[in-house]
């Protein structure tokens, strides 16, 4: 069993959209999902520049109606960019196409981390990302647009899928650790390609602040929508005395 993975089943069934480049989904998926749960996970080719919502869907789409011959009882979308950079509009027109298209419930992982920021009450927010400042820019202000408190940033300045998965979760952490959390409550870790959601529980020890990651809150967002009580071990404070609040569907 792999390190941090919970013992108890549960026999859900989970299926996950990913970008083509994402290396680290299935990973994540394995060590912090649940026994028993069946997961699936599907790609779809995108370039590196953020890429208006309508323009992705039909892709999206196609992609679920394939997820669907699994029967999963949701579908998770887990590229951060792309759930955000339209704000909660953008976000739930991705969940109502794989709606329309399958009937099967889905929830973005930009929703996902709007509510995250929320159940922990954030109030000022740290964010950081492997990529640009350039890059990191659409989705901050995407962020802003949910609610999420973001009160400053940090860019690693990476420009390839290829450095972002070599990060090891002990050099995220030594990052993060380094930087200015003097005025802030808490830490989004953006990009779904990075191990990050490895590095939360190290993290939040080191800070004593809460820490978001964008799979650690997809995973979260999922486990509240189907209502299991997923308690991942080094899953982080978002997983810890959770009380399971409902929220509706994305296109509800």
């Amino acid at each position: 069993m792999p390190p941090g993975r919970p013992a108890a089943g549960s026999g859900a069934r989970v299926a996950v959209i990913v970008p083509a480049v994402n290396a680290v989904m299935e990973s994540d998926l394995a060590r912090f999902l649940p026994r028993g749960v069946d997961w699936r996970v599907a790609r779809w080719v995108t370039g590196k520049a953020h890429q208006r919502v309508p323009d992705i869907l039909p892709a999206v789409a196609g992609l679920a109606a394939g997820l669907a011959a699994g029967r999963p009882d949701i579908i998770g979308f887990g590229c951060t960019a792309a759930s955000v950079v339209g704000g909660p509009a953008g976000s739930r027109q991705i969940a109502e196409a794989i709606w329309q298209r399958t009937g099967i419930s889905a929830v973005t992982t930009g929703t996902a981390l709007a509510e995250a920021a929320g159940i922990l009450r954030l109030r000022r927010i740290l964010f950081c990302s492997p990529f640009d400042e350039d890059y990191d820019r659409p989705e901050v202000d995407g962020l802003k647009s949910f609610g999420v408190p973001i009160a400053g940033s940090a860019s690693l300045g990476l420009d390839s899928p290829a450095q972002c998965t070599a990060l090891t979760p002990a050099q995220i952490a030594r990052w993060v650790a380094g930087l200015d959390h003097s005025g802030v409550d808490g830490v989004i870790l953006s990009c779904a390609n990075i191990r990050a959601f490895e590095s939360v529980a190290a993290l939040e020890a080191l800070l004593g602040k809460p820490v978001i990651s964008s799979n650690q809150a997809l995973v979260w967002a999922i486990a509240r929508r189907l209502g299991k009580p997923w308690r991942p071990a080094r899953g982080g404070s978002l997983f810890g005395g959770d009380p399971l609040l409902t929220f509706a569907d994305d296109h509800g």
